[in-house]
């Protein structure tokens, strides 16, 4: 430990290498520690402006050092007080000052000179920023917010107690005065520091109108806190750092969580459920800040999670809200739906960007206490007892989806209905007697069919019918025979086959072949089953004869039954195996010539 080394000339104080005495109850400006930084540096650091001693002769901010001396010269032509009085008030607050560090503190130059002119350029900007806005350093929209932004970083800070005591002390000459913060009108105005409500207007952003002012900040990172964090969240949070949420906005919206936006800054409500009789029917509606996406929103964010991380471990309440965001968003699909929700605004392009920085937010953030873990509760709890709402939304995002696939699972249902009842109209019928108008027979499916067997003249014939004349197939058949097969061709057909002769050199299976071809081609002949076989086994030759009757056992034309023809047809495909014009003996012919000997 080492004392500062100072060097007293007239009122100013010189520290080239300083490590304040460790007074741990005023330590409120840090270094933001590196596994926090190391997620993104460029949060924690000053763009444009620096404040205080950690980044202190910059070579990045040199430009505005000369700005700065500038708004310290146009201050001290404002103020009542001499350049060497105000240097011995700084001297006077020194050891205090110091002691808002924590940590070793490395300033080249003259500290507490330099803690004078920042001193003196916030106040002299706040108050010029309320007398016009149009200005030297404000004069454009981007410098405003960059000079903004680098006021609220942690690590870019001086005492704000001294920023006051300061401004009591030299008294400047003010040529707009400021009204009171506005209040609700049952609220009593409390009293107010001249230099909060110059605070107030230059963090407008921040600041409600409708919020009383009525805090003691430790430096602009922590009243900005104090600006986005309300009275309600402050009196709900309990050491409980083993609730979480387990299902993100898409599972919770399909079990019948409405997401809706709040105009309060950085808290979450959970609402009265809504129960349709069943419990698993139950609705909620979960209420959250509206958190807009910007590309600065990312550092303001950062530094203030990084201020609770810091000071106030038991009193994380961005922490907290950020920590259930991030346990609510795990893909791109989440975003989707809490920006068609209206809870989440895109100023950053792509959806996805605003996924990447909500779950980054919180990388090696440390929840000590929780605000929501009933909230968490009773959101996993509903998860789990709505089985009918998941359902009913996997159905939905399944053949609901967008127009077109509802209108396709419609049109299903609809022919499915007609389906069914159409089965059901079939089968009522089916157990009454089948009548002609219902039911077609084989004679009706023969008539339907019959004219895709014609051709040529013989479909023109078919088609000169009078209508309704033929109402059977039967008719049709007799009709159809008439015309091309009459009397005396059907006559000399069946003679054909009923004076058949067996040639001398044709095999058993030939002569079968034969004259069942002929019997095919004489339609309509009239003549019975025992009648056609008796006149093949009478037009056979001796050897044939005695074949089909050993094959027979018997006399073939003792009795012709049905036995008869599967015993030819038999004894033809033998014929095919074995016969042949050198040995026509059949191999079954052979050995009922064996058993008889």
């Amino acid at each position: 430990m080492t004392s500062p080394s100072s060097q007293m000339n007239g009122a100013s104080v010189r520290v080239e290498c300083t490590e304040p005495e460790p007074v741990l109850d005023e330590w409120c400006i840090y270094r933001v520690p590196s596994k926090l930084r190391n997620v993104n540096k460029a949060s924690y650091t000053p763009q444009l402006l620096s404040i205080g001693p950690f980044h202190y002769g910059s070579p990045n901010l040199k430009d505005m050092q000369s700005h700065k001396q500038k708004y310290y010269e146009k201050f001290l032509l404002r103020c009542s007080k001499n350049e060497a009085e105000l240097k011995a008030l700084v001297n006077q607050h020194q050891d205090r000052i110091l002691s808002f560090y924590a940590g070793y503190i490395e300033c080249r130059g003259n500290f507490m000179d330099m803690i004078l002119v920042d001193a003196c350029f916030i106040i002299e900007l706040f108050i010029t920023d309320s007398e016009t806005e149009n200005h030297h350093i404000l004069r454009s929209p981007w410098m405003r917010k960059a000079v903004v932004t680098d006021l609220i970083l942690f690590e870019n800070q001086i005492p704000y107690y001294f920023l006051e005591k300061l401004y009591d002390f030299a008294e400047p000459q003010i040529h707009v005065q400021l009204e009171p913060a506005q209040l609700p009108q049952h609220q009593p105005e409390p009293a107010q520091h001249q230099f909060l409500k110059y605070s107030c207007n230059f963090f407008k952003e921040y600041y409600k109108k409708d919020k009383a002012p009525g805090v003691n900040p430790k430096h602009f990172t922590d009243l900005v806190r104090d600006f986005v964090c309300t009275k309600e969240v402050k009196v709900n949070c309990f050491s409980d750092n083993q609730k979480r949420c387990k299902y993100d906005v898409r599972k919770l919206k399909a079990a019948g969580v409405k997401f809706t936006h709040l105009a309060e800054p950085f808290v979450i409500k959970e609402l009265s459920s809504t129960r349709v009789k069943l419990p698993s029917l139950t609705t909620k509606e979960l209420k959250l800040t509206r958190f807009w996406a910007t590309y600065d929103a990312e550092s303001v964010i950062r530094n203030i999670m990084a201020l609770e991380q810091l000071i106030y471990p038991e009193q994380a309440y961005v922490c907290s809200y950020f920590l259930l965001l991030s346990q609510l968003v795990n893909t791109v699909q989440d975003i989707d739906l809490l920006i068609k929700d209206g809870v989440v605004e895109n100023l950053l392009g792509s959806n996805k960007s605003v996924e990447k920085l909500i779950n980054s937010l919180c990388v090696h953030i440390v929840e000590h206490i929780s605000c929501y873990f009933k909230i968490c509760d009773d959101l996993n709890e509903h998860y789990e007892t709505s089985v009918c709402n998941r359902r009913m939304a996997k159905l939905k995002q399944v053949y609901f989806k967008d127009l077109w696939t509802g209108s396709a699972t419609i049109l299903g249902f609809v022919v499915l209905i007609f389906s069914i009842v159409g089965t059901i109209n079939s089968l009522t019928s089916h157990r009454s007697p089948k009548s002609p108008t219902q039911w077609y027979d084989e004679n009706n499916l023969r008539l339907r069919l019959f004219p895709f067997s014609l051709k040529d003249k013989a479909k023109d014939w078919l088609y000169k019918i009078r209508v309704a004349s033929i109402t059977s197939w039967d008719e049709m058949n007799a009709a159809f025979l008439k015309k091309y097969i009459p009397p005396s061709k059907r006559n000399a057909l069946r003679n054909s086959f009923m004076i058949f002769q067996e040639f001398p050199s044709e095999l058993f299976h030939e002569s079968w072949e034969r004259f069942n071809y002929m019997e095919q081609n004489c339609l309509n002949h009239d003549v019975k089953k025992w009648l056609l076989l008796s006149t093949f086994y009478n037009g056979s030759s001796h050897k044939t004869k005695r074949r089909i009757d050993n094959a027979y056992q018997r006399s073939f034309m003792e009795k012709i039954d049905i036995e008869a023809e599967m015993i030819l047809d038999s004894l033809a495909e033998t014929s095919k195996l074995y016969d042949n014009q050198s040995d026509m003996r059949p191999v079954k012919e052979a050995i009922v010539i064996l058993n008889d000997q």
